[in-house]
């Protein structure tokens, strides 16, 4: 059976997909798109019947009509939404509408190795899930707090420490063992990484950073989000062994280890 994969990045006036749907039937979909077509009732005990008169024959019609309807403006809905990734991908891919189909760690681990030209391939994918610390969550220092209050965010964390610190690179071969960073006195990190150069998937990382920025001050909200998807949805593909060409033994927990090294420096700082 397959399940909806791209819920959690289709987004409705603002909100997620996931968190607004409260069903998958046709119609309630069709109502929080805001599709066109409204999906008619029937009782469905009509189906039952060995014969029809006409006009259960015409309500009948009638009912299958608007199904199509609307699963042509669903279609059409997720084509246009989706769209600005088909160019991140190969032209096989393009063909096959896995810009469209796949889940975002499908889609993502594609559209890496096409630009990196690195090989498309599957590992085993864990039975049980490796599990290491998150994100750091503070809990507030004052009850309440009045005046001017200022907000410090670090931009696409994740796919920044990923790149700033070669997290891909722990394969390496132009390092000798000690020459490779391992944290730096800074961070505390299990893998040893390149310390001389940026390897194709971080350097393309790097790339479409730059081009969000550079979308975002020109006002192309459409890729933008595009961009948005693709870096964030790399932590998560980078993290499982199913994505082969992406993924390192402690490419998840040096990633998370890394940004709380950089959330507690910044609290420090500031």
């Amino acid at each position: 059976t397959r399940k909806s994969v791209r819920e959690n990045i289709i987004k409705v006036d603002g909100k997620i997909l996931k968190d607004i749907l409260p069903n998958h039937k046709l119609k309630t979909v069709a109502s929080v798109l805001k599709l066109s077509v409204e999906k008619g009732d029937i009782d469905y005990n009509i189906f039952k019947q060995s014969f029809w008169t006409k006009d259960e024959i015409k309500q009948i019609l009638h009912y299958l009509h608007l199904d199509l309807k609307i699963t042509k403006e669903m279609f059409e809905f997720m084509y246009k939404e989706f769209l600005p990734f088909k160019e991140y991908m190969s032209p096989d891919d393009q063909r096959k509408l896995n810009w469209l189909r796949t889940s975002p760690a499908s889609m993502v681990y594609k559209i890496v190795c096409h630009h990196a030209g690195l090989k498309e391939e599957y590992g085993e994918q864990p039975k049980t899930k490796k599990n290491f610390q998150g994100g750091l969550v503070l809990n507030p220092t004052r009850e309440e707090t009045k005046g001017n209050i200022i907000c410090f965010d670090f931009t696409s964390l994740y796919p920044s420490i990923m790149t700033q610190c070669a997290l891909f690179s722990d394969k390496c071969d132009c390092c000798s063992n000690e020459e490779k960073w391992s944290g730096g006195g800074y961070f505390e990190v299990q893998g040893k990484y390149c310390s001389k150069k940026q390897s194709k998937i971080e350097l393309f990382i790097k790339d479409l950073f730059i081009k969000r920025m550079k979308w975002k001050d020109e006002g192309n909200i459409s890729m933008v989000y595009t961009a948005k998807i693709i870096l964030n949805s790399l932590y998560g593909a980078s993290s499982s062994p199913l994505f082969k060409s992406i993924h390192t033994e402690f490419i998840g927990s040096d990633t998370t280890s890394i940004a709380r090294g950089c959330l507690k420096m910044a609290i420090d700082i500031y």
